[in-house]
């Protein structure tokens, strides 16, 4: 319901035809759920907001690539690194724990399950061996695609390039 989410579902989109639809799964990256996907489309989603609306394509040069910080959810996953485990429901009683502090009151066991879904879901083996929850992983993959972006002598081929999916982080 608003521009970002739009915009992220938007890259989602794009990534997708073209790697799944147009390349017939050859030649692309195949990191299909996990950091390059999520954290490509949140950067488009934030970082590119006001040049999508414009249609301005030259403005991708000018796009601001300093890092955003999701700092209200930094002690969940501080508390999830420092006491987490592989038990899930150890990890539920901590997510639930700390959205007690943000909410008070106002969590109940449903709300708190979303938290722990957004928090951590179990969707890729690599996410459980290294214990990142699911919105570290979308974070660290953001991280990843910011730092291409600042580094790239030439933004719109980097755009290009991830859009197709022929850059994996």
């Amino acid at each position: 319901m608003t521009y970002t989410t739009l915009f992220h579902e938007l890259a989602h989109f794009t990534n997708r035809f073209f790697r799944f639809h147009y390349y017939q799964n050859y030649e692309v990256c195949f990191d299909n759920y996990t950091k390059t996907n999520e954290g490509f489309a949140d950067f488009v989603a934030y970082h590119l907001h006001h040049q999508i609306i414009s249609g301005d394509i030259e403005a991708i040069e000018t796009m601001t690539s300093e890092p955003l910080y999701f700092s209200a959810y930094i002690d969940v996953y501080a508390t999830l690194r420092e006491q987490g485990s592989t038990t899930k429901s150890h990890n539920f009683d901590l997510v639930y724990q700390e959205m007690q502090r943000f909410e008070g009151d106002l969590i109940n066991d449903r709300t708190a399950h979303f938290y722990f879904e957004r928090f951590y879901k179990f969707f890729h083996y690599e996410q459980h061996e290294f214990f990142y929850p699911k919105e570290m992983m979308y974070f660290l993959g953001y991280e990843e695609i910011r730092k291409l972006f600042v580094h790239a002598s030439d933004k719109k081929q980097l755009l290009t390039q991830l859009f197709l999916g022929k850059i994996c982080v």
